[in-house]
């Protein structure tokens, strides 16, 4: 009982980790593949969306 007392007074007292930062064209890897973040500023609820291009008929 000691031993998890010990680990959960240290998980915490740990540093966190800092707010996140969003930063225009910002390199993010997806799949093994960079791709640049693009930032929308609008007036609505936060989202995320991933767009991809294909090529018409493609499978």
């Amino acid at each position: 009982m000691t031993w998890i007392r010990q680990q959960q007074h240290q998980l915490l007292h740990q540093a966190r980790e800092a707010p996140r930062q969003y930063i225009e064209r910002e390199s993010h890897y997806l799949w093994g593949r960079r791709y640049l973040l693009t930032i929308i500023e609008k007036q609505a609820k936060p989202s995320i969306t991933i767009d991809i291009g294909v090529k018409p008929a493609s499978n």
